[in-house]
């Protein structure tokens, strides 16, 4: 099955899809900021919203990895996905600290 995507991904504009899918994750997450406030029905809008950033954030793991076996030469190409993988294993633990910081020290709505 993952030979069958990278095949579809090598037919069209690599770079095209993933800068289409970060547009539409930041477009939901934009949305999603503002849902409680210019929304009636907050959660429906809300939830809408963070499915339509599951949605689009899905497909960036296979495009990032393609880009950068593309971008690098064979040579290199180990050591860039190994930085690659370090800084994906680092964000679920770097994020909530930011998070719970963010909401202790913003007044008010914290930083949603």
């Amino acid at each position: 099955m993952a030979e069958a995507i990278t095949g579809a991904f090598d037919r069209l504009a690599v770079r095209a899809i993933w800068r289409g899918q970060v547009v539409l994750y930041l477009r939901g997450a934009l949305r999603s900021l503002l849902a409680p406030v210019r929304y009636v029905d907050n959660s429906a809008m809300l939830l809408g919203m963070r499915v339509l950033q599951g949605m689009a954030g899905g497909p960036l793991l296979a495009l990032s990895q393609t880009l950068l076996l593309r971008i690098f030469p064979k040579e290199q190409s180990m050591q860039a996905m190994g930085l690659w993988a370090m800084d994906d294993a680092a964000r679920p633990v770097v994020g909530p600290v930011l998070g719970v910081g963010c909401a202790i020290t913003t007044p008010g709505r914290g930083c949603s």
